[in-house]
């Protein structure tokens, strides 16, 4: 992405500010949250939580529930003009692309009640979110 990315885990509470370098990669194993919604990765490209990207997800059962969110991002964000990718590492799970300068993104969520927009896999899946090029 060519910049510094800054993230928070977010269940109930808000996480602490995980900050990414440049080439920095970020992993978290599957987490309930203990009021039982759901755990939002927020990241952004500054040190706060204005303008956030965010990657969503609920465990339930033998399966996880997830969703890449725009409803926070500004229209001139970074990750709408460099585009970016979900990609499980199982065949019966669907992978997210948004191409660089697409704004509304079918794949991602643009407004609260977008369900098309969610996706189920089996909770061994591993997602990869590539963000850029």
């Amino acid at each position: 992405m060519g910049q510094t990315i800054y993230l928070w885990s977010t269940s109930d509470v808000a996480g602490t500010m995980v900050t990414l370098p440049v080439g920095g990669t970020y992993a978290e194993s599957w987490k309930l949250n203990p009021d039982l919604g759901g755990i939002s990765i927020k990241v952004a490209t500054t040190p706060d939580e204005a303008d956030v990207f965010q990657f969503e997800y609920t465990l339930v059962g033998d399966k996880i529930w997830w969703d890449v969110s725009l409803i926070n991002l500004l229209l001139t964000s970074l990750f709408d003009k460099l585009g970016f990718t979900v990609t499980p590492d199982t065949s019966n799970c669907r992978a997210v692309t948004c191409p660089a300068g697409d704004t509304q993104c079918s794949d991602a969520y643009l407004f609260p009640s977008d369900d098309q927009a969610t996706r189920s896999c089996v909770a061994t899946t591993n997602l990869v979110l590539n963000l850029g090029p």
